[in-house]
This record gives structure tokens, C-alpha cells and sequence, in this order.
């Protein structure tokens, strides 16, 4: 089965990972990543959405907001059919070249604290905890928050 692109999202892209964000980040909370709030990161200066292609398909992606010396990785998903083929990791490490780039010195995260899987993914790919956020994820979920600077 061939790689997938990770290329800067297209208009027809913001549906599915709009889709993807609700199922497997925001489940049982009010839609964050709407197609709008994408687009509008999509139009912005200091943001950019990536989408993970694998032919006609949208498989995953990421939202990278730009702050000063600080990237913030608002949302990276992958659809659990193509899970642990190392394309969540492409899409992390693409995220990370393109802050370096852009002149940052550190990627920052928020997780949910249920996100067992996530969690265990970030610490792999050498991020840190760094605090909690108390009901980042609703009034009885917290965020644990992470980063990592770039060498």
C-alpha cells in the first residue's frame, strides 16, 4: 500500500478532518475543529492545517498555530484503519521541520487525560509534561500539557 502525502490541506480536505477531529479527539464534547475554524486557520498567517492523503482520501492531519518562538500543535489525527503504520509520527515530525522553519524553538501540546494511547505516543517521540490544565476537556477532563524544544 503506498505512503500517504502529507500536503497543506485543501478546502475539500476540512470536512474529513473535521470529521476525523470529532470522532477521535473531541468524542463527547461540543465540535471544536468545525470546517470553519479550520478554514480560518487555514487563511491565517500563523497557522496551517496539513492533511495526511492516501489517494483520493483524507486519512489524517494536523493543525500547526505559529506563536512567536512557540508552535502550538492544536490537533494531529489519524484515522485508527492506518494506525501503527508510523504515519501519526510522519505527520508529528513534518509539524516539527515546518516550526523549525519557521523559527520556533519548541512544539507545545494539550492531550486528553484519558488518551492513554496518545499520551504514550507524545512520550515516545521525546515530549515532556510540563502541567495539567483542570477542565481543558469539559468540566471533568483535564488536559495534560506537553512539549518538547527542538535541538
Amino acid at each position: 500500500m503506498p505512503l500517504p502525502d502529507i500536503l497543506p490541506a485543501r478546502r475539500a480536505d476540512l470536512g474529513p478532518l473535521a470529521r476525523l477531529s470529532r470522532r477521535l479527539v473531541e468524542a463527547g464534547l461540543a465540535p471544536a475543529w468545525t470546517e470553519e475554524r479550520l478554514e480560518r486557520v487555514l487563511r491565517s498567517e500563523e497557522g496551517q492545517v496539513l492533511s495526511l492523503r492516501r489517494g483520493h482520501g483524507v486519512v489524517g492531519g494536523a493543525v500547526l498555530e505559529l506563536e512567536g518562538s512557540t508552535a502550538h500543535l492544536s490537533l494531529l489525527v489519524v484515522d485508527p484503519q492506518v494506525q501503527r503504520q508510523g504515519l501519526g509520527r510522519a505527520l508529528l515530525e513534518c509539524c516539527e521541520q515546518r516550526a523549525r522553519e519557521a523559527g520556533c524553538a519548541q512544539l507545545r501540546l494539550e492531550v486528553r487525560e484519558g488518551n492513554r494511547q496518545a499520551i504514550a505516543f507524545y512520550r515516545q517521540c521525546g515530549y515532556a509534561q510540563t502541567h495539567e490544565r483542570p477542565g481543558y476537556y469539559g468540566a471533568n477532563e483535564h488536559a495534560l500539557c506537553f512539549s518538547r524544544a527542538f535541538p
